[in-house]
């Protein structure tokens, strides 16, 4: 039946990896589980095949999520200019885009503008990695050239205004959690 989506990933997501299941949940409405496996380096999510934003048009990138284990395993939800999944413990590196991600056993936003290496800032107060509910809000702002990022309704949030994403650079939504250690 293929892919799922709304919105705009109704016509551009392309889902990556393993298993890949569609559900309709009571509290949070639709929702897509990918499914890795134990081996090292493996991994499963979707992302946009189609650019969805730049940097200079100030755009908002919303996402809830759940991890089913907070070992053993990376992640990266954001935006970036690259078209596959990203992966590995420096999901940005040489590439531009920002996102959440998991370094050091917390959650941690990474910056990369193609050409540094990528940043890993806490958020304050830090968050170690969990396998609860969190909704990650990424807000840019081309004006102030900087990223508002927050996890949880304002309860933990950061702001970026180095290593950003190139202004023009065309950039696509992405989702992906990795197996870190054969299991």
């Amino acid at each position: 039946a293929g892919n799922s989506g709304t919105g705009v990933f109704t016509v551009f997501l392309t889902s990556a990896g393993n298993t890949y299941t569609y559900a309709l949940d009571q509290t949070f409405g639709q929702q897509g589980y990918w499914q890795t496996t134990t081996t090292s380096g493996n991994a499963a999510g979707f992302y946009t095949s189609g650019v969805v934003t730049r940097r200079d048009r100030s755009y908002q990138f919303n996402a809830i999520f759940v991890l089913g284990t907070s070992t053993s395993c990376r992640m990266f939800i954001g935006n970036s200019n690259h078209a596959t999944l990203p992966s590995g413990t420096d999901p940005l590196n040489v590439l531009h885009g920002l996102g959440l991600t998991i370094n050091g056993g917390n959650f941690r936003i990474a910056a990369n503008d193609g050409v540094s290496t990528t940043v890993f800032t806490d958020f304050s107060p830090s968050i170690a990695v969990d396998t609860a509910v969190h909704k990650l809000r990424i807000v840019a702002d081309h004006t102030s050239a900087t990223y508002f990022c927050d996890l949880d309704d304002g309860n933990n949030t950061v702001t970026i205004s180095s290593n950003l994403p190139g202004a023009t650079t065309n950039l696509r939504a992405q989702m992906v959690v990795e197996t870190a250690t054969t299991a």
